[in-house]
């Protein structure tokens, strides 16, 4: 599997924890509603991610993070959905 993400295109020598958490969340969100992969999964990708074998109390910290990031995309995308309903753009 291939991912490439170019919403945002920088050049920087490390890039923000804040982004992280956004990109990996937002991954991971998209891995949830597709209902094809289990959190088992989710889990091997990030310890891939951080070419690890297990993680660590720092790593938990960063995947509650990226969870709780995940919820507020879920949130703000059934909002979303919910006004252009409503406006009939959708059904």
């Amino acid at each position: 599997m291939s991912i490439i993400d170019v919403q945002r295109v920088e050049k920087r020598d490390e890039l923000p924890l804040r982004y992280r958490i956004k990109d990996l969340a937002q991954l991971y969100y998209s891995a949830q509603v597709t209902g094809n992969i289990s959190r088992a999964d989710c889990l091997r990708f990030f310890l891939t991610y951080l070419n690890k074998d297990e993680p660590d109390k720092r790593d938990r910290k960063l995947i509650k993070a990226i969870i709780k990031k995940a919820g507020i995309i879920e949130k703000h995308t059934v909002k979303l959905l919910n006004r252009r309903r409503k406006r009939g753009e959708i059904k």
